[in-house]
């Protein structure tokens, strides 16, 4: 096995995660199997609890597993599957380790950092970087990698990471130095006179090298190309070859990036060091972006956590995905669901669909409740999404069943009409209590989104929720239009809705957006698309 670890010491959030998976992309496309790790250096277990305007958005993984969003990039670039394996946390780790304690696993000795922290760690990066990898999102198709992607989060430095930093260290003495490759990440800044400043790369670089996590190859993520003198001044500073330095710039459609790495000859320096073999030719090229395309829609994405977009990064890139399979271009314009409570009447005339996606609490449900309510009078396309589909059947009772006080147990325990209803069976704990992972959901009538998946008898998608529909007001929205075409195995929870006689009026309450490929579209995005685009 050999292992590439992705990590940075300047400041988080430039594209540590982008610039793995693109390495990944590469390796994959000259024919190596590629695996990935991801150490986030938070007490938390997983990310299910921490909120998607600080950290994105929570992605789920087939097992349940709620995690980073750089799992998402990485699945939809190799079109993969990881589990819960793939995800290391310091509250993992350390949960671990009080467990074995507890159980007398450590036979008495002092339970210390080191070694008893940093074996385990090293334990659980090669177990999940041995474990067979699941290929693509249907079929039983399992490989063994050849290569595992380590991707560092936060900042190289700081107090949280220093444990992990040491057990990479202690990594590399265990593997060899031939099979493992350390890339530094780092922000390169260029002032407003066109200066370019490489000491914080510098500084970044001597924090690494005292840590023993010496990198071997430095990405900067740069607004400008570099010119020899920039890659000479850092090669020198930092003690890296000068092919080994390369830039990452910003741009729009982050999957250019794997190109523009290519282009520089990452794989040729990677390949070298780690004795890799090319398997295949391959040819790194980005697809041509959608603005080249004849014709546009615009997408309204209704939430409340619009300030950080990555909050809904995979409902973009199911979208795009979809839009290019169209030969559409499309703009999503991510709208406060606070506006439609400040205006019941908000004007919705300016986009061509509504999506209204997932999310947690009582903030924001009633100017999204508002929002549907609109869609649904105007007859404009709309997806409802896990929170999305549930607040669609609260506003059909409220507006079309005239149940005025209709609403979730979640935001009212005492209401006498919660059309939405806690499932029973899950722990009422906040983190990792919920319906979670790959569930299978079975079509119980005709109807639209039955023919979109070609009338099979069952699909499997991806779930996030602890609240489903109260079986005792399904009889009477039936019969006033809203039909529940699909629910779990038995026919008691819910799943997907439609209204028949609109345009485009589907609810589901799994997650379409996590299953979504680039070359393999999720059908009921592709079919919102299409009745957007629609006159």
């Amino acid at each position: 096995m050999k292992y590439i670890i992705v990590c940075g010491g300047t400041i988080s959030g430039i594209g540590k995660g982008v610039v793995g998976s693109s390495i990944a992309k590469i390796l994959d496309t000259y024919g190596h199997v590629v695996n990935f790790i991801k150490i986030d250096p938070y007490q938390h277990l997983d990310c299910g609890t921490i909120s998607p305007i600080d950290h994105g958005e929570v992605f789920v993984l087939r097992d349940g597993a709620e995690v980073d969003l750089d799992f998402g990039s990485y699945e939809r670039l190799l079109d993969v599957s990881f589990t819960v394996d793939n995800s290391i946390t310091t509250g993992k780790i350390y949960k671990e380790i009080i467990k074995r304690e507890r159980e007398g696993k450590y036979l008495g000795k002092t339970v210390q950092c080191v070694p008893h922290v940093t074996d385990l760690i090293m334990e659980k990066i090669i177990h999940g970087a041995q474990k067979p990898l699941k290929k693509g999102i249907e079929g039983d198709e399992y490989v063994n990698a050849e290569v595992c992607m380590v991707e560092l989060g936060g900042t190289v430095g700081d107090i949280e990471s220093n444990i992990f930093c040491e057990a990479l260290r202690q990594l590399k003495l265990k593997v060899g130095k031939e099979n493992i490759l350390f890339i530094s990440v780092d922000y390169l800044p260029t002032l407003s006179n066109g200066e370019i400043k490489t000491k914080l790369i510098q500084n970044a670089s001597k924090k690494q090298n005292l840590l023993g996590i010496n990198p071997d190859i430095i990405v900067c993520n740069s607004s400008e190309s570099l010119d020899d003198g920039i890659r000479s001044k850092i090669s020198n500073f930092c003690e890296v070859a000068k092919d080994s330095v390369f830039y990452s710039p910003v741009v729009k459609n982050t999957e250019e990036i794997p190109e523009i790495l290519e282009k520089q000859n990452i794989y040729k320096i990677i390949s070298d060091q780690l004795k890799l073999i090319k398997k295949k030719e391959g040819i790194i090229k980005s697809d041509n972006p959608t603005e080249e395309y004849d014709r546009e829609v615009s997408i309204g994405v209704i939430g409340k956590y619009t300030e950080n977009v990555d909050a809904y990064l995979s409902i973009n890139k199911a979208l795009t995905f979809s839009a290019q399979e169209l030969k559409t271009n499309i703009k999503i314009k991510y709208i406060n669901s606070d506006l439609f409570e400040e205006n019941g009447n908000y004007d919705l005339s300016g986009v061509d669909g509504v999506i209204i996606p997932g999310g947690f609490g009582s903030r924001g449900t009633e100017g999204k409740i508002n929002a549907i309510r609109i869609a649904r009078e105007q007859n404009i396309p709309l997806l409802g999404i896990c929170l999305g589909f549930q607040l669609s059947v609260i506003e059909f009772c409220r507006n079309v069943l005239g149940i005025n006080d209709a609403t979730s147990a979640e935001f009212d325990p005492d209401s006498n009409n919660p059309v939405i209803i806690y499932m029973g069976e899950h722990n009422k704990e906040i983190g990792g209590t919920m319906r979670l992972g790959d569930v299978k959901t079975y079509f119980r009538r005709e109807g639209r989104v039955k023919k979109v998946f070609n009338n099979k008898e069952y699909i499997t998608e991806r779930h996030r929720h602890r609240y489903e529909v109260n079986i005792k007001y399904i009889e009477e929205i039936e019969k006033n239009g809203m039909h529940f075409v699909a629910t779990d195995k038995i026919g008691k929870r819910m799943e997907i809705l439609e209204i028949p006689n609109l345009k485009f009026f589907v609810g589901t309450q799994y997650h379409p957006e996590l299953t979504a490929r680039k070359n393999k579209p999720n059908k009921i995005f592709t079919e919102f698309l299409k009745s957007s685009i629609e006159e």
